[in-house]
């Protein structure tokens, strides 16, 4: 991908399709063994903590699914990066102090190990977080083995550079740091690119833009 065009990335939704089913058909399941006959009051309970995160996590999927399918989440070009999910305009990149690669330092696993993740780690993180937090990833090219789970892609904002948090993705990832600066996290989850492929575009874009324009704060 030319670090001097745009690009735009939107959800991967064969993906988040796939972990809407499941997620429906484990409702389904918990359903079921509530209207049992003779259930146990504190199994029937247990059964209901479960279900209240699934529930929830099969309304906000349904509702992604059905107002995001066709729309750019993030996208990335010479006048900056921008994240719809904030409801902010575009980031410039000489208000980006310093961007993360340390989480690329990774062993790759074998495939079977990937798989084997992918089920068990990923199943627990959808159930126990209600799809808000380690979300799992399948790059576009559908390759386990390639790369690993990534949430997120981490910088630093210049000193008096403010992004203000009016929404609740923008509270959820833009943090106040405790000099006055901010650190801003793109989610990867479900999106159409894999995290070394957009941070791989991030990078080239910053060292290619960040001296160009001084930066501008985004309000």
């Amino acid at each position: 991908m030319s670090a001097s065009e745009t690009h735009s990335f939107q959800y991967f939704m064969p993906e988040l399709h796939l972990k809407t089913v499941l997620q429906i058909s484990l409702m389904g399941l918990l359903l079921f063994l509530l209207v049992v006959p003779n259930t146990d009051a504190a199994f029937k309970l247990l059964l209901i903590l479960l279900l209240l995160p699934v529930s929830f996590y099969v309304v906000v999927a349904l509702r992604t699914i059905t107002s995001q399918s066709n729309s750019a989440i993030v996208t990335i070009g010479p006048e900056g990066i921008l994240d719809s999910r904030f409801g902010l305009g575009f980031i410039p990149w000489s208000a980006i102090e310093h961007i993360d690669v340390d989480a690329l330092k990774f062993e790759p696993n074998s495939p079977n190990a990937e798989i084997l993740r992918f089920i068990s780690r990923g199943t627990l993180r959808l159930l126990a977080m209600s799809g808000l937090y380690g979300k799992l990833t399948i790059p576009s090219d559908l390759s386990l083995s390639k790369y690993r789970d990534r949430r997120n892609i981490k910088f630093w904002l210049r000193s008096g550079v403010h992004l203000e948090q009016t929404t609740p993705a923008a509270r959820l990832r833009i943090k106040d740091n405790k000099d006055g600066t901010q650190r801003v996290y793109i989610a990867m989850a479900n999106l159409s690119v894999s995290r070394k492929e957009l941070l791989d575009l991030m990078l080239a874009f910053h060292k290619q833009y960040a001296s160009a324009a001084p930066a501008t704060p985004v309000t």
